[in-house]
């Protein structure tokens, strides 16, 4: 009871990790809509746009050591967030990946064994699990991100002073909250997929 516990709980951070991950490369499709719809302002497309791109590619290649940008500004403690984040964003590769490899073993396992009424339950759970983000979310997200990046970094650095860090044009409060939304629906996509797929296997 207890492994399979560990196991389901494994399985979930997997998910949440996976969905991180793919939130940052379907990032660009959330700043491009913004920038559209004139929630962000910007004097030149290719250049912002650009601008994002290196910082993304920063963010998720563990090898690239130097974020450089054109066209915005970006103060020295700027520079020092990025570093910041991008440790970061590296541990959730990781863990991504030492992740899988468990879940993987533990999916072959259940297979193996024929226990997918097990996977099921705890899909289930699961499921319902993103509900009380979702909703805290929706209704105080300025709140919970100030409060998780305070919990994160032991320096204000992460408060851009717009005269001198004018990067953060690209990333208003809503694009970050429109990023936390998708990893929710990212999350909960991945886990009804995984769920009607174990409840098929169940029916035969």
């Amino acid at each position: 009871m207890i492994r399979r516990n560990i196991g389901i709980v494994c399985l979930g951070f997997f998910i949440l990790c996976l969905s991180i991950i793919v939130t940052f490369v379907c990032s660009i499709l959330v700043e491009i809509i913004l920038i559209k719809l004139n929630i962000i302002h910007i004097d030149n497309l290719f250049l912002a746009l650009n601008d994002y791109v290196h910082i993304i590619n920063y963010l998720l290649n563990p090898f690239s050591t130097n974020l450089q940008i054109s066209h915005y500004t970006l103060s020295s403690y700027g520079y020092i967030h990025f570093s910041e984040v991008k440790n970061i964003v590296n541990i959730i590769e990781i863990t991504t990946i030492i992740l899988g490899v468990s879940c993987y073993l533990l999916l072959k396992k259940i297979i193996k064994n024929n226990k997918f009424w097990e996977l099921k339950a705890g899909l289930y759970g699961l499921m319902w699990s993103g509900m009380p983000v979702g909703f805290v979310m929706a209704s105080q997200f300025e709140q919970m991100f100030i409060s998780l990046h305070k919990l994160l970094f032991d320096n204000n650095y992460w408060i851009f002073d717009p005269t001198r860090d004018s990067v953060i044009e690209l990333m208003p409060i809503t694009f970050f909250e429109i990023c936390a939304i998708l990893v929710l629906m990212i999350y909960e996509f991945f886990i009804f997929v995984m769920y009607k797929k174990i409840n098929k296997k169940l029916r035969y």
